[in-house]
């Protein structure tokens, strides 16, 4: 059998072989482009339920405790600039207290969830 074209098989090498996935971030995180503020808050909201404007709460989809959380978070993202976030921030954005509440992002501003 004659090769209509000479050195295909190292021609097609570079192709076949498996390349390495690139990391998100220098790191390897996911770089979160918006606010901490926002991330904490969404994640507060998967983990707690979200307030809505009419009163009701949809219901939570994260079950844990806010220190895996927080360590979650800290593990696998950074911040819009590429630096890691701040655990004492976090911990306070996904504090369940009622004065904390103001320290996470108010509604109309968050992410908004809308499933039953």
């Amino acid at each position: 059998m004659k090769t209509i074209i000479p050195d295909i098989e190292s021609r097609l090498k570079p192709y076949q072989e498996e390349r390495p996935v690139q990391p998100i971030s220098s790191n390897g995180n996911i770089q979160w482009l918006g606010s901490t503020k926002l991330l904490a808050t969404l994640f507060y909201d998967l983990w707690q339920g979200q307030k809505k404007i009419k009163g009701k709460t949809t219901k939570p989809l994260i079950k844990a405790d806010k220190n895996h959380l927080v360590k979650f978070l800290l593990t696998n993202f950074v911040d819009s600039k590429g630096k890691p976030l701040n655990k004492t921030t976090l911990s306070d954005y996904l504090n369940t207290s009622e004065y904390k509440q103001t320290q996470r992002v108010a509604q109309g501003g968050r992410i908004e969830l809308d499933y039953e």
